[in-house]
């Protein structure tokens, strides 16, 4: 009998992809931690700060550059016929195409006042958004592999994206001592390579062809991913802001300790994306296809995933909370942080078990609501508390997204009862 049951996890398709997909992302997750201790250890904790000061531009201009549209593809890829779905990638990166444009002339025309506001010179601003549009192929292209069910495809691609990023690092931070500089090149140039990769095998596996977009994909593509961008902005908000305030009130050496109790917290988010990679196409998979016993196995399936981020989250508190006066004394400063930040963390994990109901559906407008109108109350929060310590920040973080992650579990109950 145990087996008979051994054999039938071994041969289960979810059970293995899903343990393909947790493993490069336990992989590709682990390199960046390496080579977060190796940054640590050569770049001084005021670079630490310039270099997560352009990775929050990034991260903002990302939202912007792909209109947040990008996720329809998964929406719509087990519902919608191979023709038009081809239809819809092809607006959707017609769409990135076009704000990448609108944003280039804003930058022609208003390099400088960004450069007052965020603390990046032009060129580095420049060099975000196109590391921001490039990056739009890439991920069209494993999103593609994910909802394939390709885990080995998915698996290659991003861990030479990682590891290529990685061997860049080095060689330009410690080899030619270009400082946290070295780290922002290294991005561009791997940026720029998997561009172009991602084109190849997009049009090798069919998917990008030229289909001119028409109004209906516009429209449904827009109509997803706009009410998505105050979402994802908030996102931004709770997590990116809070680094600008901190730089305000203080020095961006404080950014940099924040920043690096942020990063080891952000382990276990980063877990908590790899098994939403799977969990989010079982989910989509059996909504499609509802039976007598759907709502039970969603149910199992949450509880045990609850239970296990608890669990990672009590091991990456704990465990860092040791490494880092040890290992990287110079950022001991930061262990104060692990708590606050790895709750938050925490409560971000549960927060993927249920949102993705809302994406099912296309509740992406309530979806805005939940998010942008917590995410503005965390902003006022992080203004008025962060003068008075950088703690009261992190405690900021861990309460707004235990507030998100209760309104998204309730508002899912509503269109889909799981509980």
């Amino acid at each position: 009998m145990s087996f008979a049951l051994i054999n039938k996890i071994r041969t289960n398709t979810l059970f293995r992809n899903g343990t393909l997909f947790a493993f490069f992302s336990f992989l590709n997750s682990g390199i960046g931690f390496l080579l977060l201790l190796v940054l640590a250890s050569f770049i001084p904790p005021s670079e630490y700060g310039e270099l997560n000061l352009f990775n929050t531009f990034v991260t903002l201009l990302a939202i912007f550059i792909s209109l947040n549209a990008t996720g329809i593809i998964a929406v719509d890829f087990f519902s919608a016929e191979k023709t038009q779905l081809r239809r819809m990638l092809s607006t959707v990166l017609c769409l990135s195409s076009a704000s990448f444009l609108v944003f280039s002339l804003l930058l022609l025309s208003f390099s400088s006042f960004f450069e007052r506001i965020i603390g990046l010179s032009a060129e580095y601003q420049w060099l975000g958004l196109l590391v921001c549009y490039m990056q739009v192929f890439s991920t069209v292209n494993l999103d593609i592999w994910r909802l394939e069910e390709n885990p080995l495809s998915y698996g290659i691609y991003s861990v030479s994206t990682v590891l290529a990023n990685f061997i860049l690092t080095l060689i330009l931070v410690i080899g030619f001592h270009w400082g946290w500089l070295g780290r922002v090149y290294a991005q561009v140039a791997v940026s720029m390579l998997f561009f172009f990769v991602s084109i190849y095998f997009l049009i090798r596996r069919g998917y990008l062809q030229r289909l001119i977009p028409n109004k209906e994909t516009v429209k449904s593509a827009l109509a997803f991913g706009i009410p998505l961008i105050p979402h994802s902005a908030s996102a931004w908000i709770r997590q990116g802001l809070d680094r600008y305030v901190i730089n305000y009130f203080y020095m961006a050496a404080q950014v940099g300790i924040y920043s690096f109790a942020y990063n080891f917290a952000n382990i276990i988010q980063i877990i908590g994306l790899a098994f939403n990679a799977t969990n989010s196409v079982y989910i989509y998979k059996n909504l499609a296809n509802i039976e007598a016993d759907t709502s039970s196995r969603l149910l199992k399936q949450t509880k045990v995933m609850t239970l296990f981020f608890a669990i990672v989250t009590l091991c990456v508190y704990v465990g860092t909370s040791i490494f880092i006066p040890v290992f990287v004394p110079k950022y001991k400063d930061a262990v104060p942080y692990l708590f606050p930040l790895c709750m938050g963390a925490f409560f971000q994990c549960v927060y993927y078990l249920f949102v993705n109901y809302l994406f099912y559906y296309k509740k992406t407008k309530k979806l805005m609501y939940i998010t942008f109108s917590m995410s503005l109350f965390h902003v006022l929060l992080s203004v008025l508390l962060t003068r008075y310590s950088v703690m009261y920040t992190a405690y900021v973080t861990m309460i707004v997204n235990m507030m998100i992650t209760l309104g998204v579990f309730l508002y899912s109950r509503r269109i889909y009862k799981l509980i």
